[in-house]
């Protein structure tokens, strides 16, 4: 059934993974060097039933930030102030230019950050504008979450750049022209794929007004007369102190302001008691926060606007949870999504990927685009991918190693635009209840378009060498 297509077919790669386990023999990695096990490592039974329960309880942070964003948005609809706010932005502005500057926004400043789990947050927001004003579900989806993806690809000062430049030893700005190029290009086709294929026609009223009326996630069409001023305020400060804090300025630029000030702070004290210390706790700080200390960024945003909108506790709290409720299905399906990633941990000694990726060990770019295939479907978190692998990258020639900082990037992008393994991809089409089969029927031509983009500036890339 369509309900539990997405969660068909991350199963259904699970099991086929769980197949090759049987069939290629493992390899270890280590210190660079990929050794032959001449064996292989199966997953047994006992593994198939364990892992999933492994993925659920390893990757629930993923889980915890979908009930976390359901929260808020439950909060927001309970001030009285955001149905208003919705219907605003949906009325006064065109749908053709609200989807242009969706797009571009959310690509841009996934380019620059990569901080997708504080730019989903934004999704539910967009997507009721975007369902209010008569685009389908699909359409809206692509105009959200695809464009933050497709930001990935492109990426020029993001964390998967900062992770770049930190195992290859390069500069902040490798590429930066090439980049911005290929960013340009991959938004530019998906305004135009999107406005082709959703654009709605102000002729057709009734299509319009039927889409108008349907449910829209996390959205309630409340009538009231509160301002929503302090709800814009409260929300965009909350997404300004979420990136500051998990955007890693020393790594990106060389930045330590953040760091010294953090450590100034934390590190106050008075008689020698660090008062400050103790108060904020083991906080990381500035730069190294995870999507645990985000979750928290949201709780404190939801209480103040309980707070600023003179709601009950008890009212705050239910409402946190009635939204939390809509986004059950969502996060435990981003969560499964990591179960890839899992596998590849649970057998972290030895398996047959590590067999694969060294058949695919030529210098030339389609072995190398192979190669950053692979390993993007498994490990579905970029810091996790080149933390583990930067030795099979860094093996190669130092004059290649910006061509490859370029492959891994986009290819990582694309895959996330695909894979069922991509836990936002995943998450998102649970959130709006698109089946995986009707993502891939209405994406698969832009895929085919921004992969020969990808292969022409790869090839280009290593010709120019």
């Amino acid at each position: 059934m369509k309900k539990y297509s997405l969660l068909k077919t991350i199963g259904i790669s699970f099991l086929l993974v769980c197949i090759l386990s049987w069939i290629i023999s493992a390899s270890s990695l280590s210190s660079g060097t990929i050794t032959s096990l001449s064996k292989t490592v199966p997953v047994g039974l006992y593994d198939l039933s364990l892992l999933p329960i492994i993925t659920l309880v390893s990757f629930f942070m993923y889980g915890l930030l979908f009930l976390a964003i359901g929260g808020f948005y439950g909060v927001l609809n309970k001030t009285g102030a955001y149905s208003e706010l919705v219907s605003n932005v949906a009325n006064k502005v065109k749908p053709k230019k609200f989807v242009i500057i969706t797009i571009i926004l959310l690509s841009l400043l996934s380019s620059l950050t990569n901080l997708t789990p504080i730019l989903f947050i934004t999704v539910p927001f967009l997507v009721a504008i975007l369902l209010k004003q008569g685009f389908n579900k699909i359409s809206a989806f692509a105009a959200t979450v695809g464009s933050i993806l497709v930001g990935t690809i492109g990426t020029t000062y993001g964390v998967i750049n900062a992770q770049i430049k930190y195992y290859f030893e390069l500069s902040s700005s490798y590429e930066l022209y090439t980049k911005i190029i290929l960013l340009v290009m991959v938004t530019f086709l998906l305004i135009m794929y999107v406005i082709k294929k959703g654009i709605p026609k102000e002729e057709n009223k009734k299509t319009k007004q039927k889409t108008k009326n349907e449910e829209i996630p996390l959205y309630q069409n409340i009538n009231g007369t509160r301002k929503s001023l302090p709800l814009i305020i409260i929300s965009v400060v909350m997404l300004l102190v979420s990136i500051l804090f998990m955007y890693n300025w020393r790594i990106s630029f060389g930045i330590e302001t953040f760091d010294n000030l953090y450590k100034s702070i934390h590190q106050f004290s008075i008689n020698g008691y660090t008062l400050f210390g103790n108060i904020i706790g083991s906080s990381q700080g500035i730069g190294y926060i995870t999507i645990y200390d985000l979750v928290i960024i949201i709780a404190v945003a939801s209480l103040i606007l309980g707070f600023v909108y003179r709601i009950k506790f008890s009212e705050l709290f239910e409402a946190f949870i009635n939204g939390s409720k809509e986004m059950i299905k969502p996060a435990i399906y981003a969560t499964l999504s990591c179960i890839l990633y899992a596998f590849i941990y649970y057998n972290g000694s030895g398996n047959f990927v590590n067999t694969i990726v060294n058949s695919l060990s030529q210098n030339n770019a389609a072995a190398l685009m192979s190669k950053s295939a692979i390993l993007s479907l498994f490990y579905n978190d970029f810091t996790n991918l080149i933390g583990y692998n930067a030795s099979l990258f860094t093996s190669y020639d130092s004059t290649l190693l910006p061509t490859v900082g370029i492959v891994l990037q986009s290819v990582y992008g694309f895959v996330m635009l695909l894979a069922p393994t991509s836990v936002y991809l995943i998450g998102g089409l649970a959130f709006l209840n698109i089946s995986y089969k009707e993502w891939f029927k209405y994406i698969w031509k832009y895929l085919l378009a921004i992969l020969l983009v990808i292969i022409i500036t790869c090839v280009i890339m290593f010709i120019f060498i």
